[in-house]
């Protein structure tokens, strides 16, 4: 099957909800996008499923976060105000490729790959275009993963095993981008970053209900934690910390 389509959606506007005094709340307008799709789904074999995509989404009046000094909401121009404005607008495009394999009846494995191209098209801070240094943010230009499940049957019950090989490019974080300097800092720049997860789950019927039992690792190649977000507003910066492995049992009946 090819199909194309265009579709058109919006984010609401509304207030701030970090506003500080009547200039910071707000408030803004909606956010609205037109989308453009085109892809194939194929089916070579009953045990092969194929499919690809191709999108672009151009967004107008963008909701951004924008940090000022307080001079530009009644305050000390020592302290930050933090606006949503209707600042700008981008294009995201890209290609995202699928695919479901079953070998057997028991095994199913599944493959993905996404390029992603996130781009400022125009950007407004107080009257001057900041489009060619700010970066859309948490928009990895690379994803990939790759997914296994076999089940069987274990006494008397199911038994499913899987594991899921992810990864994702590097990422910006967000930023005062008018006043950001790329040369001294702070990293907002979010390292790159694959992990592995690992599940078996047991289920078996029992009087009224069902007994599961799974042992699970999240993220087992990595042993310490990492930046998952990354923000500097000028004034002020920070970083919020995952961990890394985890490994834990979960047992429940359901009835």
């Amino acid at each position: 099957m090819v199909y194309g389509s265009y579709a058109t959606g919006y984010r609401a506007g509304g207030f701030n909800a970090r506003g500080s005094n009547e200039p910071t709340v707000g408030p803004y307008d909606p956010e609205e996008v037109g989308s453009w799709e085109i892809g194939l789904r194929t089916q070579p074999t009953d045990r092969l499923q194929l499919n690809l995509t191709g999108f672009v989404a151009e967004y107008t009046d963008k909701q951004q976060f924008v940090v000022t000094d307080g001079t530009q909401c009644e305050l000390a121009a020592t302290q930050t105000c933090t606006f949503i404005r209707n600042a700008a607008e981008t294009t995201n495009q890209g290609v995202e490729v699928e695919g479901v394999w079953m070998p057997t009846d028991r095994l199913t494995i599944r493959g993905t790959y996404g390029y992603l191209d996130a781009e400022f098209d125009s950007y407004d801070f107080d009257g001057t275009d900041i489009s060619d240094r700010a970066q859309v943010i948490y928009a990895p230009e690379n994803t990939f993963s790759l997914m296994a499940d076999h089940t069987s049957s274990v006494l008397g019950g199911t038994l499913i095993v899987s594991g899921t090989f992810s990864y994702r490019s590097d990422v910006w974080g967000a930023a005062a981008y008018e006043t950001y300097n790329y040369e001294t800092g702070p990293v907002i720049n979010i390292d790159s970053h694959d992990q592995l997860d690992l599940s078996a789950t047991w289920l078996r019927d029992v009087a009224q209900g069902q007994l599961k039992l799974m042992v699970y690792g999240t993220d087992v190649l990595e042993g310490d934690g990492r930046v998952a977000r990354a923000y500097d507003a000028g004034a002020f910066s920070w970083s919020e910390l995952v961990p890394g492995r985890q490994i834990g049992v979960t047992v429940g009946y359901e009835f």
